[in-house]
């Protein structure tokens, strides 16, 4: 396995690990959610039910997000479509943080550390690939499977 390749399995298995993290946040006690989170400036302590609901589904979003990531990283010459999306996903996704962070007028620390995430690794995803080994392995993929 060349340092390219070697380089990405990285960068795939650093972006799954930090999105895994976000299922903590979907078993931890509302109560220290609601600390933690408060960092931000949201005062989600007196939220109801379909707010919580809400929270945590977002949470489980990025931990299943990870699960996806984790699932490229052991092999992600396997699967060179999903790679290109999830590096292309991260940049859009980027750009949603810079829009909606600027349209609610959020101080810039609140959304620029996401964005700066997302950039850097779709970056660093689409950087590292080598579309000459995806378009070998697409096509030995192709050639082993029986319709």
């Amino acid at each position: 396995m060349t340092g390219s390749k070697n380089g990405l399995r990285v960068v795939l298995g650093i972006l799954s690990a930090a999105l895994l993290c976000a299922f903590i946040a979907v078993v931890i006690p509302w109560e220290f959610l609601s600390k933690f989170i408060s960092i931000t400036g949201w005062d989600i302590a007196g939220f109801r039910g379909i707010e919580k609901y809400f929270i945590r589904l977002g949470f489980a979003g990025f931990g299943f997000i990870g699960m996806f990531f984790f699932i490229l990283a052991r092999d992600p010459y396997k699967y060179p479509a999903m790679v290109s999306l999830g590096g292309y996903g991260l940049l859009a996704f980027g750009l949603f943080c810079l829009g909606w962070g600027f349209y609610y007028g959020f101080q810039t620390w609140l959304w620029f550390g996401d964005a700066a995430f997302c950039w850097i690794f779709g970056g660093l995803i689409l950087l590292l690939k080598d579309p000459e080994d995806f378009l070998e392995t697409a096509k030995e993929t192709l050639e082993n499977v029986n319709v």
